[in-house]
């Protein structure tokens, strides 16, 4: 019989970091802080490692410019910088700096439609009976089989970009009927993307791309496809975006897409921040990476962006700060929706989070796309490209609800933001730090007490003194417990029998989060993995070594 004492179940070190991060530094906070001020300084302090790994700053690209990542969870914004907004230093690079975020954008027209929806605007509605009566379109075209939802899903079959910049939104409206659409060999940008030289694209009209070899060379006039359906329909366009904020933008009675976003979304979320170039006052001005100004727009070459409409451009026109995207995550992501709250902006949620159709990585939602994380939460994601300006934001919702954005002006010296958000979101779920035998060493041996720690293992409500198996059903018939309190652990893929576990966010004497096994039979020895799951939410695989004996 193995006896353990209340110091061991109860013993707990934790390595005190200095805290690099701004915690909730300026601006409004997208949350309100769910725990205490302790707490939150510890969780900051290991969402800053956690950054700090996934950025890498000693291997970022050369010539890159600046990061901002930003970072929400129950206990509060963490906001970290790497770099400089501008070349000359003059404009601070932090939470609250001026950032191009592309195709992020795309996400506020998929907004606009869910509010137009909860108004009456059906998803099925035809896209052409939307825009004005002078865009006509042979009866024959593809153009009258795609719905508002096909835009909005990148399923319509239409290619990437349009044939040219526009004057007005009519002239969009015409590139949209146009058949096949015919790139203006003047406008250099739009060469490579309006559609013939996109594999992707060509291969639902049983083509090859046919750009030519080289810029040089390319090819202009590309048919468009007929609506999609699946992952190799799954076709992105800029052109759909631009047609669907618009034409939605309409239907609800506004001048144009800008200002349907900012009254029905940026204004009730308080995202003072979130517009577009030419919308800029003063505030924004002296906070813009790249020095970007409505007045050198056309002359600034770090601000020359492909911003194709004479207001706003609902599939790429926007710029933000980390505050207000991480307000607009909060909102997806809690279902905040401001104050006073707004019913339109909290019924759109389930709309837009649906999954309507798939792309290659996964669902595809109302703008939204959606993976699943070693951890076996999904992620929702976006990525941005615009200009020198690049984005990625994601979030994932749940019992460890967490978000991240990452905005960055370094033109082609991007670093890899996908992988940057993803290794942030992973690393702040739970995380084991180590797996020690009781009052022993870093092996463990079967049928043995064993001591694991980290973060977010547990519940971050578990009572103060610590939850332990004589709660659970299996304990109370005479059976030791595989899980308690919704905490199971695998040693080499075979169930643990959980003991014990405290939470770091309630605990005095847990520093870090702690639950203590006994390992189950297992005459394997070597590295074996020791896998954390808390509720539905696993941890990374963590290697221990594994002994015929371990002495404790």
């Amino acid at each position: 019989m193995i006896v353990t004492t209340n110091s061991w179940k109860r013993k707990a070190s934790f390595l005190v970091v200095g805290l690099v991060a701004t915690l909730a530094a300026a601006g409004a906070q997208p949350r309100e802080v769910k725990y205490g001020q302790a707490a939150a300084l510890d969780r900051a302090s290991h969402v800053t490692q956690v950054i700090d790994q996934a950025v890498n700053p000693a291997q970022l690209p050369a010539g890159y410019m600046g990061i901002v990542v930003g970072y929400l969870d129950d206990f509060g914004p963490v906001y970290k910088s790497y770099g400089k907004a501008t070349v000359d230093g003059t404009v601070p690079l932090n939470e609250k700096t001026m950032f191009g975020v592309g195709s992020v954008t795309k996400l506020f027209a998929a907004t606009l439609l869910a509010v137009a929806n909860v108004k009456g605007l059906p998803l099925t509605t035809a896209t052409l009976t939307l825009l004005p009566p002078q865009v006509q379109i042979t009866p024959a075209e593809n153009r009258y089989g795609i719905r508002l939802l096909d835009l909005a899903d990148h399923h319509a079959g239409l290619p990437k970009n349009e044939g040219h910049l526009f004057n007005s939104v009519n002239d969009l409206y015409g590139d949209y009927a146009a058949d096949p659409i015919t790139c203006n060999p003047g406008t250099a940008e739009l060469i490579h993307d309006c559609g013939c030289c996109d594999p992707i694209y060509m291969s639902l009209l049983g083509l090859a791309p046919t750009c030519g070899a080289d810029v040089s060379n390319p090819v202009y006039s590309c048919p468009t496809h007929t609506p999609t359906q699946g992952p190799k329909g799954w076709v992105y366009s800029n052109l759909a975006f631009e047609v669907l904020g618009s034409s939605v933008a309409t239907w609800l009675g506004y001048p144009n897409w800008n200002q349907a976003n900012l009254q029905e979304i940026t204004l009730p979320l308080n995202m003072p921040d979130t517009m577009p170039l030419e919308s800029f006052g003063q505030s924004q001005i002296a906070r813009a990476a790249s020095h970007c100004s409505p007045a050198t727009r056309t002359t600034n070459v770090n601000c020359q962006l492909l911003d194709w409409l004479p207001v706003g451009n609902a599939a790429g026109g926007l710029f933000s700060t980390a505050v207000d995207i991480l307000e607009f995550l909060s909102y997806n992501a809690y279902g905040t929706t401001g104050t006073p709250p707004n019913s339109r902006l909290a019924n759109a949620l389930p709309i837009i989070h649906q999954t309507y159709e798939h792309s290659p990585a996964g669902g595809q939602e109302l703008g939204w796309q959606t993976l699943t994380l070693p951890t076996g939460e999904v992620e929702h994601w976006k990525d941005g490209d615009n200009g020198p300006f690049h984005s990625w934001v994601a979030y994932v919702a749940g019992p460890l609800t967490r978000m991240v954005v990452v905005l960055d002006n370094s033109g082609a010296n991007n670093a890899d933001l996908s992988k940057i958000v993803n290794q942030v979101l992973v690393g702040t779920g739970p995380s084991i730090s180590s797996v020690t035998t009781a009052n022993g060493g870093s092996d463990i041996a079967q049928n043995t007490w064993v001591v694991i720690k980290g973060t977010n293992l547990v519940p971050a409500n578990a009572p103060a003194g610590g939850f332990d198996w004589s709660a659970a059903p299996d304990f109370a018939n005479g059976r030791l417990p595989t899980q308690v309190g919704g905490v199971s652990v695998t040693v080499n893929g075979k169930p643990a029998y959980v003991y014990f576990y405290c939470s770091a966010v309630t605990s005095q004497v847990c520093s870090s989060d702690q639950i203590n096994v006994l390992t189950p039979l297992d005459s394997t020895t070597g590295p074996v993995q020791v896998i954390v799951a808390n509720g539905t939410v696993s941890s990374a695989p963590f290697s221990a070594n594994m002994k015929s004996i371990a002495p404790a």
